[in-house]
């Protein structure tokens, strides 16, 4: 069995209450400074998620729907002949920077007027493209969506020759154009909403995914199947339901990078909003505190050690002088003397006594 002098005793004595104390104080801070910043890092998740998603759904209502609807109210006006319908058109497309055709489709009827944004109209051409193609609303298309029933369609389309995306929207008009039904539709270029998205700050260190209720990546040119990402099939699982659930997650991607990903759902479009970022990324701030706390706790371990020693080896010194001069007394020495530092060094600066 291992036996201690008293100097080793006193030093591991010392040691051990200046280092537990430190030891007990920094891994508490260590965990706190973990738990806060990943923390962090999931609400800087969350908070893009939600935030692009209110974007989107306010840049629909808002700049699109509200004024579209304005338009075919009025077109809908019983007291406006034809022409006077396409002039509302002409006036209502003047005055929507987004907005690139307007129709009115009867039904049963000839090839269905458009009204077109001359600026998209011209860049349809430069790409080669027909631009009627692109911004006439096919008939069948019209009185398919009518047919479903509700006062809004909404269709999404990638026009292929200039990478761009389209949004379509149908409304059913209440009032018949020469005794025919008729519907109001709408077409939408998805160029400042697709902006928004790339130059989101987000995109500096993670990426944001926009998935449609297939599971295909929208507003990007590859149509991407996002459906084999576990936090995509979770989202679409509940993209039909009607709460607005902003989830954070850990999975692991197809290229078997592990991930952390929030999402939120843009109603408007029936999308499903992904900020993801990948959890070496997420977490790095977290390795690089931890890394810090570690030098600055082992630099304070190492000083409360040192400190620790000198104590020890002061307060033993005096004792262990005490124990020698015991032994020479008891061996028979009565002329042994304890000798400290701090006395010898004032016996060295004081005059000597001298007896009468």
């Amino acid at each position: 069995m291992l036996r201690l002098n008293l100097r080793s005793k006193l030093l591991l004595f010392s040691v051990v209450i200046a280092i537990i104390p430190l030891l007990i104080a920094g891994q508490s801070l260590i965990r706190i400074a973990r738990d806060e910043l990943k923390s962090s890092a999931n609400d800087q998740l969350v908070t893009t998620a939600r935030q692009v998603s209110e974007e989107i759904d306010a840049l629909f209502e808002h700049a699109w729907a509200a004024p579209l609807f304005l338009i075919r109210n009025a077109v809908d006006g019983e007291g406006l002949g034809v022409q006077e319908k396409i002039a509302l058109l002409k006036q209502g497309i003047a005055d929507l920077a987004d907005v690139v055709s307007l129709q009115i489709t009867l039904e049963g009827g000839r090839v269905p007027p458009v009204v077109s944004q001359e600026r998209y109209t011209e860049r349809l051409k430069q790409a080669s493209i027909d631009p009627l193609s692109v911004l006439r609303t096919p008939p069948e298309l019209v009185w398919e969506t009518v047919a479903k029933g509700g006062r809004l369609g909404l269709r999404i389309d990638f026009v292929p020759g200039i990478d761009g995306w389209i949004a379509t929207l149908i409304m059913p008009l209440q009032t018949p154009i020469a005794g025919n039904r008729a519907a109001f539709s709408a077409k939408i270029d998805l160029t400042r909403l697709r902006a928004s998205v790339e130059t989101n700050p987000f995109q500096r260190t993670g990426s944001i995914l926009i998935a449609d209720a297939a599971g295909r990546q929208v507003l990007d040119k590859n149509r991407a199947d996002l459906t084999g990402r576990e936090i995509v099939t979770q989202a679409l699982k509940l993209l039909s339901s009607s709460s607005s659930v902003v989830s954070v997650d850990r999975y692991t991607r197809p290229d078997g990078e592990v991930m952390l990903g929030a999402f939120s759902f843009a109603r408007a479009f029936q999308w499903a909003v992904i900020a993801e970022k990948s959890e070496r990324n997420a977490y790095y701030a977290v390795g690089q505190m931890l890394l810090s706390l570690g030098i600055w706790l082992s630099a304070g371990l190492a000083a409360a050690a040192i400190g620790a020693v000198v104590f020890a080896v002061r307060i033993s010194r005096p004792i262990l002088k005490i124990g020698e001069a015991a032994i020479e007394v008891g061996k028979g020495n009565f002329r042994a003397r304890v000798t400290t530092c701090a006395r010898a060094t004032r016996s060295a600066s004081s005059p000597s006594a001298s007896t009468p």
